[in-house]
């Protein structure tokens, strides 16, 4: 499988789950300005999140024995932006739980894509 399409894939996916949740969001909340925000801000975080993951999956090379550490500290890494993003976003105003739905909306992307493509796999 080509990793470059798998990816592609399903970002495509997060930005169309991101649009239908944040219509669907905005219609339910009666909230056109934060609730949106809130949704594609998470998402944008999730694939934010999932490119810091490709780019450390793509710098492991074989030389590095104990990976350890060198994973321990981008996952913090990635876990500091996400609080920060979270944090700024919730401080501003931004539904939390819109924010949340947006997140979700990136793995769900993820699971879709795998149900989806999972001929392929075998």
């Amino acid at each position: 499988m080509n990793e470059k399409r798998m990816y592609r894939g399903i970002r495509q996916l997060t930005w169309l789950l991101m649009a239908i949740a944040m219509v669907a969001m905005a219609l339910l909340a009666q909230e056109y300005k934060y609730v949106p925000a809130g949704v594609a801000i998470g998402a944008l975080s999730g694939v934010l999140g999932f490119q810091k993951i490709i780019a450390m999956s793509e710098r492991i090379d074989g030389s590095v024995t104990d990976l350890k550490l060198p994973a321990f500290s981008e996952y913090a890494k990635r876990y500091v932006l996400y609080l920060l993003v979270f944090g700024i976003s919730a401080y501003a105003g931004v539904d939390i739980l819109a924010m949340l739905v947006g997140f979700s909306c990136h793995k769900a992307a993820i699971l879709l894509y795998v149900w989806m493509h999972r001929k392929e796999a075998e």
